[in-house]
């Protein structure tokens, strides 16, 4: 399962053509999915 979410993770944080920078919902959804790791393990 951790390797699924360092890929979701890398994939999330990859340099867009378009991408103007991280936005404050991609940083909820990162907090949200680290969360989510955390209290899972």
């Amino acid at each position: 399962m951790l390797e699924k979410f360092i890929a979701f993770q890398l994939f999330m944080t990859a340099p867009r053509k378009d991408d103007k920078g991280a936005t404050a919902v991609e940083y909820g959804l990162m907090v949200a999915l680290i969360a989510v790791v955390i209290i899972a393990l």
